[in-house]
């Protein structure tokens, strides 16, 4: 697939485009043929403002590896804009291990009454 409205916006550095396209619906966690998602775009292209507006609305963004294995913050142009992803790759992170449905256990058989 090739790279969506969203994606385009983000790696153009276009914050009231992408803002725009975020409260229509686009989908900030779709990924190219590549596996990058907006985040990732806009991050190899050191667009700060537009990675922050992304993070607010698809923190899980932060986590996407594309087809290299590398996470937004790993292509991100500049040390600030990688601490910046850095620390919301680990939040994610945490939120996704926190709320990580844990299985049920299941009842021992009852013995002979």
């Amino acid at each position: 697939m090739g790279a969506t409205a969203l994606q385009r916006a983000a790696a153009q550095g276009h914050t009231a485009v992408v803002e725009a396209l975020l409260k229509a619906g686009a989908d900030a966690a779709l990924v190219d043929c590549d596996k990058e998602n907006a985040l990732h775009k806009a991050a190899a292209q050191g667009h700060a403002e537009v990675c922050r507006v992304l993070l607010q609305c698809c923190p899980a963004a932060a986590l996407t590896l594309d087809k290299a294995g590398r996470t937004p913050a790993e292509r991100a142009s500049g040390a600030p804009l990688a601490a910046l992803l850095v620390q919301a790759r680990d939040a994610a992170a945490a939120v996704a291990a926190a709320t990580e449905v844990a299985p049920t256990p299941v009842p021992a058989p009852a013995g002979p009454s």
